[in-house]
């Protein structure tokens, strides 16, 4: 299992409170063990931090590479400066990428938002794109020639009900077989209800001209037929 962190916290002087790590920082690798309680593994972190994590199998003919960006809120102690990570993800291997940049926005995941992804891999025959919740097929989408791809998540009542903090996860899934062997690749995208997809400008300009209009008619009068 490898891991590389993607924002770090910044000193309260900071004005914007993160600091973006740069991806030749390297991976970060940690074991992933079983246990009776299943499977886990342990990520240390001083502070609040943006991860990213990529669990990466073989079983036979099949690869499987999957990744989810994940916020965490840490407070080990502060024992040693932290060293850049010096593992890499095997070469070769197909990922599906989440784009075009990576950005703070891109970490508070909402329905209702379009997500672009890039589809890497060297000899691609990928053409299509399954979208999976609670492990039942959502969705199909097509794989653009250039291997990108858009998926816009549909707002969902239970979600939108829920707590801010509340989400689901949609798993993006890319498969293809080359080279006598199968890959799949996954982005898991840890959506919350929606903030700002609904918002509607034309509505929201109409209302607002004809308050306007409304005050400066009552404006207008008043003026007109004094009382005092």
């Amino acid at each position: 299992m490898l891991y590389r962190f993607r924002i770090r916290s910044k000193p309260k002087r900071h004005p914007y409170g993160f600091d973006l790590v740069t991806p030749k920082d390297g991976y970060y690798s940690t074991p992933i063990i079983c246990d009776k309680d299943g499977l886990y593994f342990t990520i240390k972190s001083e502070g609040n931090n943006i991860v990213e994590v990529f669990v990466v199998v073989s079983c036979g003919r099949k690869q499987f590479l999957a990744h989810v960006i994940h916020p965490i809120f840490g407070k080990a102690p502060h024992e040693k400066p932290v060293q850049k990570g010096v593992a890499q993800l095997p070469q070769g291997l197909p990922r599906l990428r989440l784009g075009p940049k990576f950005s703070v926005r891109s970490m508070y995941m909402q329905t209702g938002r379009t997500y672009r992804f890039e589809y890497m891999s060297k000899d691609s025959t990928a053409k299509s794109v399954s979208i999976i919740e609670n492990q039942q097929h959502m969705a199909s989408l097509t794989v653009s020639d250039d291997g990108t791809f858009a998926y816009t998540p549909p707002h969902d009542p239970k979600l939108d009900r829920s707590g801010p903090y509340d989400y689901k996860q949609t798993v993006v899934l890319v498969e293809e077989t080359g080279a006598k062997r199968e890959y799949a690749a996954t982005q898991t995208l840890l959506l919350h209800r929606s903030y700002t997809a609904r918002n509607r400008l034309k509505p929201g300009l109409m209302l607002f001209g004809a308050v306007f209009l409304a005050v400066s008619l009552i404006v207008v009068f008043n003026r007109k037929y004094r009382w005092i």
